[in-house]
Formats: structure tokens, sequence, C-alpha cells
């Protein structure tokens, strides 16, 4: 899980799931096909610090800013790839898989490493139900011959709340 440490508030981290406040992320419209990533811990907004590789994200509180805007977009499969507006996407260092490594961006290319899986929050609190269209994190369609990216974004990971101003259902916000 994509984790704000709790211990400075401004760490983003990767970390075990624990579904706790700091693990949730609320999705809200920036401008255009960007949208804002911020935590339900402390309203701390991800933000690039800096344009090159390697450099860490950050929680900062939320100001609007162009750093502060992220590209929401399929990856290969299904997963979801996320890029700053610069183009350089939340990465995992190396792929490492322990609690505590520091979430950076890096040139997007698609890897393993920069995909990412948003859970909803509703979905954490209740299991899973099996079967065909009610497992909301399976593609049943991988090979992508009728591939529709916005229905199957609403499909797999919620929607666009147009009441609520926000990404998800009414009252979700999404673990990644």
């Amino acid at each position: 899980m994509i984790d704000l440490d709790r211990n400075n508030q401004t760490t983003i981290i990767q970390f075990s799931s624990r579904n706790t406040d700091n693990q949730q992320w609320d999705i809200v419209p920036a401008e255009q096909g960007f949208w804002f990533i911020r935590n339900a811990m402390n309203g701390a907004a991800l933000t690039a610090m800096d344009s090159r590789n390697s450099t860490q994200v950050r929680g900062t509180p939320f100001t609007g800013s162009p750093n502060q805007q992220w590209r929401i977009t399929p990856a290969t499969d299904g997963n979801a790839l996320i890029a700053n507006r610069i183009g350089k996407g939340l990465d995992i260092p190396n792929g490492q898989t322990r609690d505590g490594v520091q979430i950076n961006t890096y040139d997007v290319n698609g890897e393993p490493n920069q995909r990412f899986m948003f859970r909803r929050l509703a979905d954490l609190a209740r299991p899973i139900e099996r079967g065909p269209d009610r497992d909301r994190n399976v593609d049943h369609d991988r090979d992508g011959d009728d591939w529709d990216r916005e229905h199957r974004w609403e499909r797999y990971y919620g929607r666009f709340d147009e009441r609520e101003h926000r990404w998800g259902m009414a009252g979700d916000g999404v673990c990644f």
C-alpha cells in the first residue's frame, strides 16, 4: 500500500496493508485529465518534488499546484499507471517489496514497480464477492479486444461522483 508515514506526515512509503487512514486516499478532479491525490489522515496532497528521476514524492499541504496533479491511465495489465504533469511516474525503487521503501518518480516505463491497483475503501470493509462481474479487482478480459477505458475504470475501480466531486462512490476513498 502507498502510505503517508505517520511519523513525519510527509514521507510517502510502501507499507503492508493496515487499513488505516494514512493509507487511504481521496482522488479528486484537477485540471482536465488530471487528479489530485489527497491523504485521508491529514489532507496532504501527493506531490512531485522535482522533475529528475528518483526524486521522492511527498505529502504536502494542498495548494492545487501543477506538481500535485496526476494522470491515472491503464497499464497493459489493467492496473494503473500514475504520472505527474511532466510525465514522471510513481515508482517503487528497484521493485523493492519491503515496508518503508520511499516512493519516488521516474520516467514512465510501465514496469511492474510502476503499476498500482486501486481498492475502494468499501471493498476493504467487506469481503469481495466472487463470480463473473463481481470481483472488482480482476480483469476478466485481459486480452483487451473490447477495451473501453472509461467504462472499464468505472466497472473495476469506481466512478467520478458528480455530487461529491470525487472519484469513487459517495463516501469512498481508495487505497493503492
